[in-house]
């Protein structure tokens, strides 16, 4: 009989993969191809993870925030990750 925990055991899996991937990318400004290369993927599996890490995320911000701030903040997600980098490294 096949656990029932098994559905969930995988989307934590993909949440944990997700989180990776979105880190090294917004935190690290770490491009697609150096977190390919640090996970041992292929590039084009990165950038799937990715982009669909980027969906969960906002689908995620939706349920929280609301339709008309989420736009806003979205948009702006890749310059505000950038100027919490620059004000740590000062």
């Amino acid at each position: 009989m096949p656990s029932v925990r098994a559905p969930s055991s995988r989307r934590s899996r993909a949440s944990s993969r997700a989180q990776i991937v979105l880190e090294l990318h917004y935190w690290e400004a770490m491009s697609a191809g150096a977190i390919a290369e640090v996970l041992g993927a292929p590039e084009g599996t990165v950038r799937t993870r990715l982009r669909r890490a980027k969906q969960l995320l906002e689908e995620q911000l939706a349920a929280i925030v609301g339709a008309p701030a989420l736009t806003n903040t979205l948009a702006q997600l890749d310059d505000w990750a950038r100027e919490i980098r620059e004000r740590l490294a000062s």
